[in-house]
């Protein structure tokens, strides 16, 4: 019975340590009681030498900041016993307008079903952020055409400006992929080499292991990676 989930609890439980270590900010990774509890008997359960966990592993990520017509976002998941060899569940939480809710999720999984087969919580939540900033933008768009055209030659007047303000602000990622990423000296690595080149991103441990480097989109370092 416990063969089939030989090393799946384990990768969930640390795809779990590496969101808390990308997004450490109270709020941000949320569990309810009994979910604060199933994942505490997993760990307990990989301590042990044990490989199957008695539930699921499931929670909430909420972002400061992230909404979609004044309503927060956040992405609910939910990892079945052989996730990452399935695709966990996963379902976007708003408040916003049905029509805002559909157009979301669908730019979402769009986005997230290209990752089936490994750990993508993490590269799932850069997704998310991905689809609100286009559909706020699709919206801003739309709102601003409605303006009139006094609202178009004032956008006209400070295009210039506001391509330079844009480009300044515009952040660039790359996806590495490792075979495994496993020892805490290869991570310490990676940190200290982040911090040398100015880099941010996040890191998912495991086999294999995914390094998401970003910076703003100027910046030499990462336009030659």
């Amino acid at each position: 019975m416990a063969a089939p989930y030989s090393d799946t609890l384990q990768r969930q439980v640390t795809e779990i340590e590496a969101l808390w270590s990308v997004f450490p900010e109270e709020g941000c990774l949320l569990f309810s009681h009994v979910e604060e509890e199933n994942l505490a008997a997993a760990t307990r359960v990989l301590a042990s030498g044990g490989t199957y966990a008695p539930r699921q592993l499931s929670g909430t990520v909420r972002l400061p900041g992230l909404s979609i017509s004044g309503q927060p976002v956040s992405l609910r998941f939910v990892l079945p016993a052989l996730y990452p060899r399935i695709p966990p569940l996963l379902q976007i939480e708003c408040s916003a307008s049905r029509g805002a809710h559909d157009a979301l999720t669908h730019e979402f999984h769009q986005c997230a079903e290209e990752q089936a087969g490994a750990e993508v919580l993490l590269l799932a939540v850069d997704c998310l952020q991905q689809a609100v900033q286009r559909l706020n933008e699709q919206q801003g768009c739309s709102s601003s055409t409605a303006g009139g055209d006094a609202e178009a030659h004032s956008r006209s007047q400070h295009g210039d400006r506001q391509d330079s303000g844009a480009s300044a602000s515009y952040i660039a990622r790359r996806l590495i992929w490792f075979h495994h990423i496993l020892s805490t000296t290869k991570r310490k690595a990676i940190v200290n080499w982040g911090n040398e080149l100015e880099l941010g991103g996040y890191c998912i441990p495991g086999h294999p292991g995914v390094l998401i480097c970003e910076a703003q989109a100027r910046r030499t370092m990462l336009q030659s990676m």
